[in-house]
């Protein structure tokens, strides 16, 4: 009785544990995107610069997380696989999505279609934010300490929702403080940039908190 007692007790300190895990790394990703999007359009920066500040922000505030977490994760490994993989590939996702995205609209322009262009066009520009995710999501795997078996489709998932929820905000802050024009006008805003990056963070950090055992508590 005893034994089942303390382990339903260390079971709750793991729960509030990762309850407040969570938020503080929703917390740290919402600040890294307000503070790149404060310097992008205050300074107004040039997108690939813009890109390098947002990578550097959202690589070293959830390192700092990670460092205080006691998580199966090596936070020495995490910030160049982060800064690595979103300052390299974010550009190459733009580009690749929207000349695809040029490509199928003028397929559709040419064969005469217009029924459903506005919702292509939508989609092309929300892509380019989840491609980046799974690509450093699969890079920041590679800092993980003995992951459950099924972490791997979760992880890339929540990586892959989290940037295609966000991809206005996300988008507005990596190119620059441009206008990307998915939605009402205040996702491209400090208010957005605050909600994407505590959005994300949330469905990220719930895969991150998983990998706290109980013996850590």
């Amino acid at each position: 009785m005893d034994v089942a007692l303390g382990d339903g007790e260390e079971a709750g300190q793991l729960t509030v544990w990762r309850a407040r895990f969570v938020v503080v790394y929703a917390a740290a990703n919402a600040a890294a995107i307000a503070l790149a999007g404060t310097a992008a359009c205050g300074l107004h920066l040039q997108w690939f610069v813009a890109i390098g500040v947002l990578a550097f922000a959202m690589a070293t505030l959830q390192t700092l997380v990670l460092l205080f977490a006691d998580l199966r994760v090596s936070a020495l490994r995490w910030w160049p696989l982060t800064f690595g993989g979103a300052a390299s590939v974010s550009p190459l996702a733009f580009g690749v999505v929207y000349v695809l995205g040029v490509v199928l609209l003028g397929g559709l322009g040419a064969l005469g279609v217009t029924n459903g262009t506005d919702a292509v066009a939508a989609l092309v520009f929300l892509l380019p934010a989840a491609f980046a995710g799974v690509f450093v999501a699969g890079l920041q795997f590679f800092a993980f300490r003995s992951p459950p078996d099924n972490l791997l489709v979760v992880w890339f998932g929540a990586n892959a929702l989290a940037g295609f929820i966000g991809a206005p905000a996300i988008e507005n802050v990596a190119l620059g403080c441009a206008n990307i024009g998915i939605g009402p006008a205040w996702i491209e805003s400090p208010i957005g940039w605050v909600l994407a990056g505590a959005i994300g963070g949330a469905l990220t950090g719930l895969v991150l908190a998983r990998l706290r055992t109980t013996s850590s508590v």
